[in-house]
């Protein structure tokens, strides 16, 4: 029965299929923009391999995107998600509000690389315990109406010998 549970409770939780960028003699200052629509209940999980460089992994809300675009000076961002840089390094954000977030990675190293990178979104990460529960109580309760409603009606015998509880009504 749990078995069922879990299997019912973890195909409502959508994920988004993971994405893959690869990168070869990139240079100094490139980068690889990840496009999300995230909200607080949602996992952004991140991982990457680089080759002799330094690689930032910054978070960046659409708002401050867009100042970005105008402005690559800009230093308004959301989260620095990593800034130890290789060879390999992965890591898991929530983010604080619903948005459009762009996750930007960008060597900040000075020479190039060669590098990989994988991302996935697990989204209604927050409601994962509440369907579990909702499951756990669920199952108690049809426990409960089986063993105390269901079968003390289905086993009672009159005193003539009947076998059903609708025959006792009649009488």
């Amino acid at each position: 029965m749990i078995l069922v549970i879990f299997s019912f409770t973890f195909s409502l939780v959508p994920i988004k299929a993971d994405t893959y960028f690869s990168a070869t003699n990139a240079p100094p200052g490139s980068f690889y923009i990840s496009k999300n629509e995230l909200e607080p209940c949602s996992v952004y999980e991140w991982r990457f391999w680089i080759s002799a460089s330094r690689l930032h992994v910054i978070a960046f809300s659409s708002s401050q995107y867009s100042i970005l675009e105008n402005d690559r000076d800009s230093t308004d961002y959301t989260a620095i998600l990593n800034t130890v840089s290789y060879p390999e390094q992965s890591g898991e954000w929530s983010p604080p509000y619903q948005d459009t977030w762009y996750i930007i990675y960008r060597n900040v190293g000075s020479s190039r690389y060669n590098v990989h990178i994988w991302d996935s979104v697990k989204i209604f990460n927050c409601f994962i315990p509440y369907i579990f529960w909702f499951g756990v109580v669920g199952s108690i309760g049809v426990i409960i109406i089986y063993f105390f409603v269901y079968k003390p009606r289905r086993t009672s015998k009159s005193s003539n010998g009947s076998f059903t509880w609708k025959n006792n009504l009649n009488n």
